[in-house]
């Protein structure tokens, strides 16, 4: 995130339960910053698979957070999303296997692909750290 956007930042338990709370937040959030709906449909949609990526596949403890922060900048959202589920590197996903219906893992990590209109990732040591940038788009 820059210095020159509004930011908003939470932290959240890497539970089942916090993924509702995780889209409300996000939902106030992006009103707040004055982000389009599109965009802020498509942020909210990435953070959801992000948040059930970790919680589906990290196999979280009671002490495992997700760290989310938002920020607007030039009408774009930007999102930084960190979790402290084991090193997992979503941009190294490249595409979907054969016969890709009859598999459950990578869908979500293709939808936020397909939303992203960048996407970074690192392990910092102690968490992932995913960060995105959400431009607003006629074709969302």
């Amino acid at each position: 995130m820059t210095g020159t956007e509004k930011i908003h930042q939470r932290v959240f338990g890497a539970d089942p339960r916090g993924v509702g709370a995780i889209d409300d937040w996000v939902m106030e959030m992006t009103a707040d910053l004055g982000i389009d709906r599109r965009t802020a449909f498509a942020g909210r949609v990435c953070i959801a698979e992000l948040a059930d990526n970790v919680i589906e596949h990290g196999r979280p403890t009671v002490n495992d957070q997700i760290v989310l922060t938002i920020g607007a900048a030039d009408g774009a959202l930007n999102i930084e999303f960190q979790d402290t589920a084991p090193a997992f590197d979503p941009a190294a996903i490249v595409g979907r296997p054969p016969h890709a219906e009859a598999y459950e893992g990578g869908r979500g990590l293709m939808i936020v692909k397909s939303y992203a209109d960048t996407l970074e990732y690192w392990h910092d040591g102690r968490r992932n750290n995913i960060k995105i940038t959400i431009r607003p788009s006629v074709r969302r």
